[in-house]
């Protein structure tokens, strides 16, 4: 019964897994639609409810820290009211650049 119980939650993970880079795609795509550089991030919480989402606004903003994964982090400190966000997840569609890995363990997010 254990080891059906595993499988049920992996799977499970392995679904949300899916839905949050696909959403994460999907305003990689608005972004480049948008003339941006084509990135997205989504933050989840330890629960693995969305808690931000953000694509990049670097033009549009002329903002050169407009990155996605800093403006979702801000918004989901936002959303939390705390200065960190640990046990929180962070799925983006690239290898985040040097100030967003920066930004990325101060903010102390438990997975990238």
């Amino acid at each position: 019964m254990l080891q059906l119980h595993r499988k049920i939650i992996a799977m499970t993970l392995a679904d949300k897994t899916n839905d949050f880079m696909t959403q994460a795609l999907n305003l990689a795509a608005a972004a480049a639609a948008a003339g941006e550089v084509p990135v997205g991030a989504v933050i989840t919480n330890p629960q693995g409810e969305i808690l931000a989402t953000a694509e990049n606004r670097m033009r549009r903003d002329a903002n050169a820290l407009a990155h996605a994964e800093v403006l979702a982090i801000q918004s989901a400190l936002a959303v939390t009211g705390e200065s960190r966000l640990i046990g929180c997840d962070l799925w983006v569609t690239l290898e985040p650049c040097a100030m967003c890995a920066g930004a990325i363990a101060h903010a102390r997010l438990r997975r990238l």
